[in-house]
């Protein structure tokens, strides 16, 4: 296809359905404890990028707005773009290409770029079956989309799979990004920062980004594919200027830090909340750790800075599991590591993952049991997504539980393969009433409520449960 110079960028998450569009994710949030409805920042990431080449940008979360594609065609027709960014994910991919259909209907020139895209063939095979997506941007996207608008000829942009004809060509991969500074601020005058809320607080919150990849190798983990096995943190002063920006510009002082690792490198955070602390900010955050890279200094600091509560993957309560997996993890560990916050006052967010290909009954109920032990404030199950070319997928495929070729379907809340004990049935009933075990739990419900302290937390508390138990008892 023939380069051009970008004038007008839309952004967009296509009104698919409310999923987790973060690429190591991609999950229903209907299928979480705690809902929330994060910010597009990816979108918001690329926009800032493709600002500093002089397209003008536009950004729609269709989704969160609740808004349907008659709204979408309605809003092409106002902007006329000459490209289209849409952020995808696995489980609905089929359904989010209806947007590159839609936009070539409007406008056969427009250039139509998908991110988010998880294949084993580097897109190859999304291309070929979406006859409207001209671009599969691979890894990071920034970089690439900026490329693309500046009109530089795509056989010489890496990290992209695109078509030329009836060819498609997938470029070699773009070298991970070594530094994060280099990123601009995320476009956030593009987004409608009111839409996105804690859910405790109901105030804005806001999402930043403090470092990427990870060097573990959990089989059902996307974050090494999309992100490598280097963890690159961004410069304590880069990461607490955005803070302040978003202080003092926007308001916003309840966030989520996101990062693959953020409690990995001590030194780091230990100036990271010095910086925090010093400058006033009087922010509240919340992130996700390892139970492996916690211990009482560290969180000491956090909460000083504001921390009030951490995300663990305890994934499992049966070890052999954990070491199948390999999570790199121990029981004790997570004992340990809840029990440090919960001398702290530190809320606990707990995952747990079932329907990996060995689980079996035993295994659920020592998970269940295990999680009933920890007493995580909020607890949540899913189900093992066998992402393609993860490993989770080629053992799925080696032990019978998925034909090669076999398209994947379902989401982290509907199984997608049996395991070697369990039917997709019995595992979709398992991960339902797993969470209501967790859920159903008077002495349990009644010291998180006191915990809060406060009437309007309390609410959201309730509702929160509410909703979850009634997603559980769905076709439980």
């Amino acid at each position: 296809m023939p380069e051009k110079t970008i004038k007008k960028a839309f952004l967009i998450y296509p009104p698919t359905g409310l999923y987790d569009r973060a690429d190591r994710c991609q999950a229903p949030l209907e299928s979480e404890s705690v809902f929330i409805l994060r910010p597009p920042m990816d979108l918001a990431y690329m926009a800032a990028a493709l600002e500093k080449e002089g397209a003008e940008c536009r950004v729609a979360d269709y989704p969160a707005e609740k808004k349907g594609w008659d709204d979408y065609r309605a809003d092409l027709a106002r902007f006329g773009p000459d490209l289209l960014i849409a952020s995808t994910v696995v489980p609905v991919f089929g359904e989010d290409c209806r947007a590159f259909r839609i936009a070539k209907e409007a406008n056969p020139s427009v250039t139509t770029v998908a991110k988010g895209v998880v294949s084993a063939d580097e897109g190859k095979s999304e291309l070929a079956r979406e006859k409207s997506l001209d671009i599969v941007v691979r890894g990071e996207p920034e970089f690439a989309v900026a490329e693309i608008a500046r009109g530089v000829p795509l056989d010489g942009i890496l990290g992209i799979t695109w078509r030329d004809g009836d060819r498609i060509t997938a470029n070699p991969a773009r070298p991970e990004l070594n530094n994060l500074d280099s990123l601009p601020f995320p476009a956030r005058h593009l987004i409608n920062n009111d839409l996105y809320l804690m859910p405790d607080t109901r105030r804005k919150m806001g999402v930043v980004l403090t470092g990427k990849g990870c060097p573990f190798n959990c089989i059902f983990c996307l974050v090494g594919k999309m992100y490598g096995k280097k963890v690159i943190a961004r410069s304590p002063a880069s990461l607490v200027a955005e803070l302040e920006e978003c202080v003092t510009r926007l308001g916003i002082r309840d966030f989520w830090f996101r990062s693959d690792t953020f409690t990995l490198d001590k030194k780091w955070v230990l100036e990271v909340c010095r910086m925090i602390v010093e400058r006033k900010l009087a922010i509240r955050w919340t992130t996700n750790s390892r139970v492996d890279t916690i211990d009482g200094e560290r969180l000491d600091r956090m909460k000083q800075a504001g921390c009030f509560a951490l995300g663990f993957g305890i994934e499992s309560g049966d070890q052999e599991l954990l070491d199948r997996m390999k999570k790199g993890t121990t029981l004790e560990q997570g004992r340990h590591a809840v029990r440090l916050c919960r001398e702290r006052g530190i809320l606990t967010y707990l995952f747990f993952v079932i329907g990996l290909p060995w689980d079996s009954l035993e295994t659920v109920r020592r998970t269940v049991a295990f999680a009933k032990e920890l007493d995580g404030d909020v607890s949540n199950f899913s189900i093992a997504y066998p992402f393609p070319d993860s490993e989770l997928h080629r053992i799925a495929v080696a032990l019978g539980l998925l034909r090669e070729g076999e398209e994947v379907r379902g989401d982290y809340s509907r199984p997608s393969i049996p395991t070697l004990h369990l039917s997709r049935e019995e595992v979709a009933r398992l991960e339902k009433w797993a969470n209501r075990k967790l859920l159903l739990r008077p002495a349990h419900a009644l010291r998180v409520l006191f915990k809060l302290r406060s009437p309007r937390l309390m609410l959201q508390y309730v509702r929160a449960g509410f909703r979850m138990l009634g997603y559980s008892l769905r076709s439980g």
